[in-house]
């Protein structure tokens, strides 16, 4: 994991905290919501996984030191420091509410509890993390409520900000109640066989249909059951 994917003033902080003689010492954060809109009482919690996984994986490579190193911010930075952060791993604790878990505000979503610069180091993947996937999750589940038992697809991708974001909120809504998602890979991780038992058919397929000649009704009616019209089996 990319040590480098997080704030700057997460590393000056944390040289800072060093320089102090702070390092060993154990920091404990919570990461909550503190107010909801009016007529909103809950979110539902979401991406739990990629924070486990980031903190798993959590590093800095030699290059990214070296870039470190040159960076302006840091130039006061002990240059014990940067030999700190060439061996430095995650060997905190995680606790969080299960993802799907509706969380309401002032409760915590998660807590770590680490050595004081490996919890702060962690801050900004953690808020984006939580922060987006719980986002998704929460209007999924709102809308599929409104639905009231009418099945409900994601299908996000194309207007997400990043091919990447669409993969975690197919992720987040299937978590907020989404029978499935548009996004392939997203299908994939989830270990989905049938790709959520449904199909769409997009505008230029229409098209396309309307300039098949000689085919009779049954051929078009057969060709938009078997790849075209939603299959979704209630």
């Amino acid at each position: 994991m990319n040590g480098l994917l997080t704030d700057l003033y997460e590393l000056t902080m944390s040289a800072g905290y060093f320089a102090a003689g702070k390092a060993g010492e154990t920091g404990t954060f919570e990461l909550s919501i503190r107010r909801l809109p009016p007529n909103r009482n809950f979110v539902i919690a979401a991406g739990l996984a990629q924070v486990v996984d980031y903190l798993q994986n959590f590093s800095f490579s030699a290059e990214e030191i070296d870039y470190l190193r040159g960076v302006p911010q840091l130039a006061s930075s002990p240059a014990e420091f940067f030999d700190y952060l060439r061996g430095l791993r995650f060997s905190g604790d995680l606790f969080a509410v299960p993802e799907g878990t509706p969380v309401f505000a002032g409760e915590p979503v998660l807590t770590v509890r680490a050595p004081l610069i490996e919890a702060q180091m962690a801050e900004t993947y953690l808020l984006a993390s939580i922060g987006f996937q719980t986002l998704v999750a929460t209007k999924a589940a709102r809308i599929v409520e409104t639905a009231a038992g009418r099945t409900v697809v994601e299908f996000g991708t194309r207007r997400a900000h990043s091919p990447e974001a669409g993969v975690l909120a197919g992720r987040a809504a299937y978590i907020g109640g989404c029978i499935g998602t548009s996004n392939t890979l997203t299908l994939s991780n989830l270990q989905f066989s049938d790709a959520g038992s449904y199909s769409v058919v997009v505008h230029n397929g229409t098209l396309f249909i309307g300039t098949i000649n000689n085919a009779n009704a049954g051929e078009i009616w057969q060709l938009l059951q078997t790849y075209y019209l939603p299959l979704v089996r209630n």
